[in-house]
Order: C-alpha cells, then sequence, then structure tokens
C-alpha cells in the first residue's frame, strides 16, 4: 500500500558537511520502488542549534517548536531539489496538501506541522492521512537496541517488537523540543490504532530502501508490528 519515509537529522547533518550522497540515493531508490510514497524531514543539528539560541534569548517552548518547524522545511525543501520531477514542487504544509500531492502521483514533502509535534507524529499521521501501511524512519542508528548503542557497546538490537514492547522501551525517554531521538509516543498512538507497521534503519541504508519498502527489514534495521 506504500510507505512514509522519516528522514532523520542524521541524513541532514551529513548534508550540511558537503555530503550529498544520501540523498542521491534516496532518488535512486526511490526511482527504482513502484510503492506510493510520502516523505517527511526531521531537523538535525540546524534545528537544534537555531532552538538552543532562541532558549538563550529566552523564547519559550512554543517558539522553540516554532523554529524547530522552519528548521524542518528548509531539510524539506533539499528533498524536493534532490528528487527533482517525480515530488511535489514545492513543501507541504498541511497534510490535505499532501494529500493533493500524492493524488496527482507526486511524491510529497514535508517538515513538522505543529508546535509540540515531533516529526514522528507528523509522519504517522501522514500515514493514516494518505491510506499507507508502513512508516521507515531514517536516523543515525541500524535499529531499536535494548539501551542507547552509542553509550552501551554490545548492546542487543531487537529485529522485531509488538507495539506495546516498543512502548516500554519508549516511556524510559524525556522528550524536549528538537530532540525526540528514537520516536515518541503520540507517534506510537497514531501507528498502533491504524495498524502501521514502523522500521527503524540506519541512514547510510538508503541504497537499499527500495527492498526495505517491502515491509522485511532485511537485517538493515528494526520492525515494530502488532502482535
Amino acid at each position: 500500500m506504500g510507505a512514509v519515509i522519516l528522514l532523520g537529522g542524521y541524513v541532514f547533518d551529513r548534508v550540511a558537511e558537503g555530503d550529498l550522497h544520501l540523498l542521491e540515493q534516496l532518488r535512486s531508490s526511490l526511482t527504482r520502488s513502484n510503492e506510493k510514497i510520502a516523505i517527511v524531514a526531521g531537523g538535525g543539528k540546524v534545528a537544534r542549534k537555531y532552538i538552543s539560541i532562541v532558549d538563550r534569548l529566552g523564547g519559550n517552548n512554543y517558539l522553540k517548536d516554532e523554529v524547530g518547524i522552519l528548521a524542518t522545511r528548509i531539510n524539506a525543501q533539499l528533498v524536493v531539489a534532490a528528487l527533482g520531477e517525480i515530488a511535489f514542487p514545492k513543501v507541504v504544509k498541511s497534510y490535505d496538501e499532501a494529500m493533493e500531492a500524492f493524488s496527482l502521483g507526486l511524491i510529497p514533502v514535508s517538515g513538522g506541522m505543529t508546535p509540540a509535534q515531533s516529526t514522528d507524529a507528523v509522519a504517522s499521521i501522514m500515514a493514516e492521512r494518505l491510506g499507507l501501511d508502513l512508516l521507515v524512519k531514517v536516523t543515525a542508528t541500524d535499529g531499536i537496541y535494548e539501551k542507547d548503542p552509542i553509550k552501551y557497546q554490545g548492546s542487543v538490537r531487537y529485529n522485531r517488537l509488538t507495539y506495546d514492547q516498543f512502548e516500554e522501551i519508549l516511556m524510559k525517554q524525556r522528550y524536549e523540543p528538537g530532540r525526540y531521538e528514537l520516536f515518541d509516543l503520540l507517534a506510537l498512538k497514531v501507528i498502533r490504532r491504524s495498524k502501521i507497521r514502523l522500521i527503524i534503519t540506519k541512514g547510510d541504508k538508503l541504497d537499499r530502501l527500495y527492498e526495505l519498502l517491502s515491509g522485511d527489514p532485511k537485517g538493515l534495521g528494526s520492525l515494530v508490528e502488532g502482535g
């Protein structure tokens, strides 16, 4: 039925350093795929930098969220440029606008939508609105681990989890503007109620993204689905 691809900050941090290879891989994979696709862009270091500045200036969380949304939309515009004619020619700013792009046979690309709502939630709601049954989150780690694999070497990676098992892991996280590390609880609620499968994979696997769109992580990440 198709997928929403959530490009985490890892991808755009690399792009900001001048590495365009990941966006080139994204275009190549999507050109090879026959699936219906939508894309949501995260914020990365650029978003966190400006959120930090707003904080230092005394801005509240609402203002920090607004700055974060603007940063994600800049990243989304980069994706539109990278995809060329297969993408809707501008960043979509509502779910209805995404549906309009989708109906034209083009890939809608968005960033954030609403303050206090992560791009995880945006991607999940996008999947619901467009009737897609898979969400692929592209991030800095190659799946879901028992503990943070960066801090704890030898941490066990889960190949498959139920929504309930994943929720137990997420309950141990904290949430701040620009820092939704793994996946947030609102997003989990959305994918669980609509039975949307979730794959979490690493950004350097984009050359095999077309394989992941089948819904099988193929050893490239972790899958969350119903029990």
